[in-house]
């Protein structure tokens, strides 16, 4: 397991003072994991299991956009909430679509699907 304030940028490297750990333990590995898999789900409370569903959204972590290819044919609706639950974007889309997301900032957000009244949700970083 790696952890410490390092966060993998030049300015890391080579003007701030970071730390990395390095640690050689399965044990505090899975607990460390567990940890973090909480608190990674806190936000928005939806747990990343694997879905029955076919949606998708990809690169996570996004950027500057985002691809959402909804369940099924048909016309979806595609809407993005923040961490606080704030909705940041909602189009609809007939098949696989591009949303901008290089005007929002970084952190958690939840991606939904509304098609034929089934529900689909995916939770998203974006990332700088």
């Amino acid at each position: 397991m790696i952890t410490g304030s390092h966060n993998w940028t030049a300015a890391a490297e080579t003007v701030n003072d970071e730390n990395t750990l390095v640690i050689h333990d399965a044990t505090v590995a899975n607990l460390f994991y567990q940890e973090w898999y909480a608190r990674h789900n806190d936000p928005t409370g939806i747990a990343e299991t694997t879905t029955t569903d076919n949606m998708r959204v990809w690169p996570v972590p996004a950027n500057n956009w985002i691809k959402v290819m909804p369940v099924s044919e048909g016309t979806a609706l595609i809407t993005v909430h923040d961490a606080t639950g704030r909705e940041v974007r909602r189009t609809e889309a007939n098949g696989t679509i591009t949303l901008p997301t290089g005007d929002l900032p970084s952190g958690l957000y939840t991606v939904t699907s509304l098609q034929s009244g089934a529900r689909s949700q995916r939770l998203i970083t974006i990332a700088r």
